[in-house]
């Protein structure tokens, strides 16, 4: 990289020694190729040797980690202390890593190192103490196949979250086997946990920095890397509510599978009504009936569909319901009709439908057929008084402000898609084991068609849940 880094000087010495801005318009164009083939060559230099150290640096981050969990939530000690006493092994291991650079390296190839070594720390902080539990969110439902047994070993820490959110195991009992099955205890960060951290990022970022020798704050700043991590670190220190409330708002998305890959419809009608006196909004979902289900099975299929209200503030309210099981029919009618209530002061467009249909199986677990999702801002921000009845779920209809209706058929895919953002939320609330709405969150939002449609019933699933009017 120094050799190349002297090339580019020796380069623009020749430049203007052979005339410089007098130059044909050709030659400069020329000449300001190679500078930028050159610039490039130490850029993936740059990048492959912040790689390689890599691996130290994933081994500091990790005794940070630990150091950070001895933290107690309750201490008495400085939290700037603690940030300190946490960052030793990362910053012993940096003051001989970049010393050793700084003799050996010219100051801008030190720099482009520095901006290299930056983002492998950012990361790995995100990856390894912020958000462990997902090692790659987006690749999670593209290569993995989930077998029907909750018992199955599987090696990712998340795909052992997956599989056993869909067999309605405990979250605490759940999260428990991950932590023993991958060597790892449970991490859950706690608001001192987040100022510690907090604090320790300032301090990394000021190492970077280095009194204005080394990179610019504003670089620091405005890299992606640390605006990630510092975004986990904002999401970790809100409700449970507030977290459900931002998946409902960003995750406008979910239904993508059932569009591209439909294993079903499901018929229903949505009425949202907001009381004119004391501002209560109510929410009446009546379930026609299920179309065209593609579903294999060897013994008797039941099928039924469950509507479950997702959003913010419904703790102490009815939140699931399920119509009756119909025998054998592909294209059951239901036409059952729940009522949910929001809550005076409430906002629809926080809310949301969770609409599955399963196959009823006695005594274990029910199978997930197919699932979609219909957001109630759409019902509330939607005008005049038709109301539509459209393939593929488009709405129309209302009357008052705050109020809306809608008829439509709502496709039926396998899974649920979710950006980077729901997936962080959805990671956080599964570090949430005591709470009773972030598990029902988590194993709603993370569940899954199993690809064994008419497999033969494992050990370790658990038996369907009474499902009340």
């Amino acid at each position: 990289m120094n050799n190349i880094q002297q090339l580019r000087v020796q380069l623009e010495k020749v430049f203007e020694a052979m005339g410089g801005s007098s130059l044909s318009e050709d030659t400069m164009n020329a000449m300001n190729d190679l500078q930028q083939m050159l610039h490039l060559v130490i850029d993936d230099l740059a990048a492959q040797y912040a790689q390689e150290l890599q691996g130290q640096i994933a081994v500091k981050i990790k005794e940070l980690s630990k150091l950070l969990h001895q933290c107690s939530p309750t201490s008495k000690t400085n939290v700037e202390v603690e940030a300190e006493h946490i960052l030793h092994p990362l910053m012993d291991h940096y003051e001989c890593t970049l010393s050793a650079l700084a003799d050996l390296c010219e100051k801008t190839v030190l720099k482009r190192l520095l901006k290299e070594l930056w983002k492998v720390t950012m990361h790995t902080l995100e990856k390894q103490v912020v958000l462990p539990t997902v090692a790659d969110p987006r690749a999670l439902f593209l290569n993995l196949t989930i077998p029907s047994t909750a018992q199955a070993k599987i090696s990712s820490v998340s795909q052992s979250l997956l599989t056993n959110v869909s067999s309605q195991l405990p979250a605490s009992k759940i999260l428990q086997d991950m932590s023993k099955d991958s060597g790892l205890p449970e991490r859950n960060l706690t608001p001192r946990h987040c100022q510690i951290l907090d604090i320790a990022l300032d301090a990394i970022k000021n190492y970077f920095h280095a009194g204005g020798s080394g990179l610019k704050n504003t670089y620091l700043d405005k890299s992606p890397e640390l605006q990630s991590l510092r975004y986990a670190l904002s999401l970790y220190t809100q409700t449970t509510d507030a977290l459900i409330k931002n998946f409902v708002a960003t995750q406008t998305s979910q239904d993508k599978p059932a569009i591209e890959d439909s294993v079903g419809e499901v018929s229903i009608q949505v009425n949202l009504y907001r009381h004119p006196s004391h501002g209560e909004h109510k929410v009446t979902v009546t379930v026609i009936a299920a179309n065209n289900l593609k579903w294999t099975t060897t013994g008797t299929f039941r099928p039924f569909v469950e509507v479950v209200l997702v959003g913010p503030l419904l703790a102490d309210k009815k939140r699931r319901f399920a119509t009756k099981a119909k025998n054998n029919i592909w294209s059951p009618k239901f036409n059952e009709t729940f009522v949910f209530l929001l809550g005076a002061g409430s906002d629809p467009e926080s809310y949301e439908l969770h609409l599955c249909v399963k196959d009823y199986c006695f005594g274990r677990a029910d199978r997930l057929i197919g699932l979609t999702v219909l957001q109630l801002r759409d019902l509330a921000a939607s005008t005049g008084g038709q109301i539509g009845s459209v393939a593929g779920g488009s709405r129309s209809g209302g009357a008052a402000a705050g109020s809306g209706a809608c008829a439509c058929l709502c496709s039926l895919g396998k899974r649920l898609h979710l950006d980077d953002t729901g997936w962080t939320i959805l990671r956080i609330l599964s570090q949430r084991p005591q709470d009773e709405i972030a598990r029902e969150f988590v194993r709603l939002k993370s569940e899954l068609r199993s690809s064994n449609e008419a497999g033969v019933p494992t050990t370790g699933s658990v038996p369907s849940t009474p499902r009340s009017r």
